[in-house]
C-alpha cells in the first residue's frame, strides 16, 4: 500500500503573527492529484482549514494502525521557523514565535520511524528554515548525504530489515523557501511536480532530488537574486555511532570551521553523516557568453547595433563563410494542425488548431563545427574545448541568447532572415507537416529507428544524421538534444494560444525547449512533450536548430 498526506496553507490565522501565502494549498493539491493519477497512492489532503494540527494527527493515527505499507510520502508547504534551536512546521493554527500548535520537524521524524507500518518514508518540505521575529515563504547544488538507491516508488535493499527515511528540505538553514508569481507554485514545488511528472517512473527519488538542487537555486539566484540550496537528508540510525555523546563537540567544531553553519543538537538537516564532505553550495551564474570585446550582451543579442563589427569585408568573404558552414535547408509547406495532446502532460493540454506560415528549416542541429566558425568570426571562444569525437555532434551548453546571436550573425552575413523556430514551427515540422503519417515520434513510431534516447545512447550525445529522417527530411527531431524555441513558456498557454501562427506569450521567466535527448525515456521525446529552460543557462543536452523566412 503506497499513502500519501498532503498539507498546504495560505490563509494563517489573523492573530497568528504569520504572512499569507499564494500556492501552498495549490502545491498540496497538484502533488496529490499526480500521486493519485501517476504513482497509485491514497492521498488524503489537507488543506486550509483542515490543516490544524488535531486533524494532521488524526490522519497519522489512523496510518499507524492498518497492518501494512510500503510507500509513505508526507508533502508540507506553508510556514517554517527554527526555535530555541528546533525546527517547526506551522499548520493552519500555528503561531509566530510559538511551538504550542506545531510539528517539531525531528520528532515527527521519529514518530515516523516507531509509528508507521511503512517501510520506505519520505517527506517532502515546502518551507523557510529561519529564526527571526517575521517569516516569508519567498521574502526575500544540493547538499546531500543519501546512501541508497530510492525511487520514488520506493524501493527497499531485500536485505534490509530497517526503514528507510528521507527528506527533502526546500531549502537549508536561514534560507527562505520561494514561491513565484510567473510559476504560480512554490519554486521547489513547481521544479518537484516537473521532475515527477516526467521522470518519476524511470529515475529514483535521489536523482529527482539532485535535479531539483541544480535547478532551485540557479532558478531563485536569476531570478531573486538570492540563495535557496534544497537538501536531501537521511536521519541518522542507532547503529551510526560517530555522534556519541564523546564526539558531539568535535563534529560541531569541524563542520561549523568548513562551513560556517552552526550544527544544534539533533537538528536534523544540518548533521551530515559524513562530515568530511559537507560543504556550503554556492550558487554561480554562468556568464552569458565568454567574450563579447566589452561590448554590452544585451544589445549584442538583440541585433540593434553590434553585428555590423563582424569581421567579414567583403561579399565573396561572407559567401564563403556560408559555404563552410555546410547548412542544409529543407522548406515546410504552411498548414493546419492540433497542437498538443490531451494523453500528455499537463503542459501539453488541451489539444488545439494552430496555422503556420511556409518556413525553412535546417535539416540537422547546429553542430560544433557550425557554432565554432560563427565564434571564430566575433574572435569570441571556441565551444570544442570539451573532448568530443567528431565536429558534426550538435552543439551543446549555448544558451538561447547564443542560439540567437548565432541566427543574427547568419542573417547578417546573408541578407536573409534567420531565426529560432516558434514553438508551434518546430512541433508542425516534427510530426511531419502535412505530409505526416501520424507516427508516435519524429519519423516513426519505434524512437530506437529516429532517434537517440537513454536506452540506446547510453546518454552520450551522438553525431548528427544517423537515424532515420521524418517525412520533410529532418534529423534527430525527437531524442539526442533538446532544442531552442523562441517562445517563453508557460504552464498554461495552451488554453488561450492564438491560432495563427503562434509565437508564445508575450513574456516570461524561461523559454521553450523541444525534441528530448538522449538523457531522457521515450515518453519524454515525443513530438508534443515541452519543456523549459533560463535563457541564460545552458545544458549538457540541450542546442538548437534554425529556421529562415520564406
Amino acid at each position: 500500500m503506497n499513502n500519501a498526506i498532503l498539507v498546504g496553507v495560505n490563509d494563517y490565522y489573523e492573530d497568528s503573527g504569520l504572512n499569507k501565502l499564494k500556492y501552498a494549498e495549490k502545491d498540496a493539491h497538484q502533488l496529490g492529484q499526480l500521486l493519485k493519477r501517476k504513482f497509485d497512492y491514497q492521498v488524503t489532503t489537507l488543506i486550509g482549514k483542515q490543516a490544524t494540527r488535531i486533524k494532521i494527527m488524526k490522519e497519522f493515527e489512523k496510518l499507524s494502525k492498518s497492518q501494512d505499507g510500503e510507500n509513505f510520502v508526507f508533502f508540507f508547504a506553508g510556514h517554517g521557523q527554527v526555535i530555541d534551536d528546533e525546527f517547526y512546521l506551522h499548520p493552519i493554527n500555528g503561531r509566530l514565535d510559538s511551538d504550542i500548535y506545531s510539528f517539531r520537524m525531528n520528532r515527527l521524524l521519529d514518530y515516523f520511524e516507531k509509528s508507521l507500518p511503512h517501510q520506505n518514508i519520505i517527506g517532502i518540505i515546502d518551507a523557510c528554515h529561519k529564526s527571526m521575529s517575521t517569516i516569508e515563504r519567498g521574502e526575500n547544488g544540493l547538499e546531500k548525504n543519501a546512501t541508497k538507491e530510492v525511487a520514488f516508488r520506493v524501493q527497499q535493499d531485500q536485505d534490509s530489515d530497517e526503514k528507510l527515511i528521507k527528506v527533502l528540505y526546500g531549502c537549508g538553514l536561514n534560507q527562505a523557501s520561494y514561491e513565484d508569481d510567473k510559476l504560480r507554485n512554490g519554486v521547489l514545488s513547481h521544479f518537484l511536480i516537473r521532475n515527477l511528472e516526467e521522470f518519476g517512473n524511470t529515475r529514483s527519488f535521489d536523482d529527482i532530488a539532485k535535479e531539483i538542487g541544480e535547478e532551485v537555486p540557479s532558478y531563485v539566484s536569476t531570478r531573486f537574486n538570492a540563495k535557496q540550496s534544497p537538501i536531501l537528508f537521511t536521519p541518522l540510525t542507532k547503529k551510526e555511532t560517530w555522534l556519541k555523546e564523546g564526539h558531539r563537540e568535535e563534529v560541531r567544531k569541524i563542520v561549523k570551521k568548513k562551513t560556517g553553519i552552526k550544527i544544534y543538537e539533533n537538528s536534523a538537516p544540518e548533521i551530515q553523516k559524513k562530515v568530511e564532505t559537507v560543504t556550503e553550495v554556492e550558487t554561480k551564474k554562468e556568464p552569458i557568453v565568454e567574450k563579447v570585446e566589452k561590448e554590452r550582451a544585451d544589445d549584442f543579442f538583440l541585433d540593434k547595433t553590434h553585428l555590423s563589427k563582424i569581421k567579414l569585408y567583403s561579399i565573396d568573404d561572407r559567401k564563403e563563410i556560408y559555404k563552410s558552414l555546410g547548412l542544409k535547408l529543407v522548406k515546410i509547406e504552411g498548414g493546419e494542425f492540433s497542437m498538443g495532446s490531451d494523453s500528455g502532460l499537463m503542459f501539453e493540454k488541451p489539444v488545439h488548431p494552430v496555422r503556420v506560415n511556409d518556413i525553412f528549416m535546417s535539416v540537422f542541429p547546429i553542430t560544433f563545427k557550425q557554432f565554432n566558425i560563427f565564434k571564430s568570426s566575433l574572435t569570441l571562444s571556441k565551444n570544442g574545448e570539451e573532448k568530443r569525437q567528431t565536429e558534426n555532434e550538435p552543439v551543446t551548453k549555448v544558451n538561447w541568447q547564443e542560439s540567437v546571436m548565432f541566427c543574427n550573425w547568419l542573417s547578417k552575413i546573408t541578407g536573409k532572415k534567420f531565426r529560432l523556430p516558434t514553438e508551434a514551427e518546430w512541433e508542425f515540422a516534427a510530426i511531419g507537416g502535412i505530409k505526416s503519417k501520424n507516427f508516435r515520434f519524429s519519423g516513426g513510431s519505434n524512437l530506437s529507428d529516429v532517434g537517440w534516447f537513454i536506452r540506446n545512447s547510453n546518454r552520450q550525445v551522438m553525431e548528427v544524421g544517423q537515424k532515420i529522417p521524418n517525412e520533410l527530411g529532418l534529423y534527430d527531431m525527437c531524442g539526442n538534444i533538446n532544442e531552442w524555441c523562441s517562445d517563453w513558456f508557460a504552464d498554461d498557454h495552451y488554453f488561450y494560444a492564438e491560432v495563427d501562427n503562434p509565437k508564445g506569450p508575450a513574456d516570461g521567466f524561461e523559454k521553450v525547449v523541444r525534441g528530448g535527448s538522449a538523457n531522457y525515456n521515450e515518453y519524454n521525446c515525443r513530438p508534443t512533450n515541452r519543456k523549459s529552460l533560463h535563457p541564460n543557462l545552458k545544458s549538457n543536452y540541450c542546442g538548437f536548430r534554425i529556421a529562415m523566412e520564406t
